[in-house]
């Protein structure tokens, strides 16, 4: 006699799949947040060094000066996908809020429903 296997889905409710993606972006939000601050710690120690170190490096070293110029471009870059990456955070996270929201009023009525 062959037993059936039971199905495991990774989530038993929608309600359970609405708390876990909230906390998982809750994370990622707070870890973009952090790498934002740090991308812009950085590109501002960058471009200060740029700016002091421009001449001497154009006149010995220019391969250097055109290495930080690449550096600084690509510091501008990180930032703006960082910033990208918040805002969509942040739009999708109020979203599912709303969801959540939703759902509770739908279950709150449904009980309500259920004891008449």
């Amino acid at each position: 006699m062959k037993e059936r296997k039971e199905e495991v889905y990774p989530v038993k409710t929608f309600h359970e799949l609405e708390s876990k993606l909230m906390d998982e972006w809750r994370k990622i939000k707070n870890a973009t947040v952090t790498g934002l601050i740090a991308a812009a710690a950085v590109f501002v120690f960058a471009f200060r060094w740029f700016l002091k170190y421009l001449r001497p490096l154009i006149r010995k070293e220019s391969f250097d000066a055109a290495l930080l110029f690449i550096v600084m471009v690509c510091l501008g870059y990180v930032l703006y996908v960082f910033y990208s990456e918040y805002r969509f955070q942040s739009t999708w996270q109020k979203r599912f809020k709303k969801l959540v929201e939703f759902e509770e009023k739908i279950m709150e009525k449904r009980t309500k429903e259920n004891e008449k």
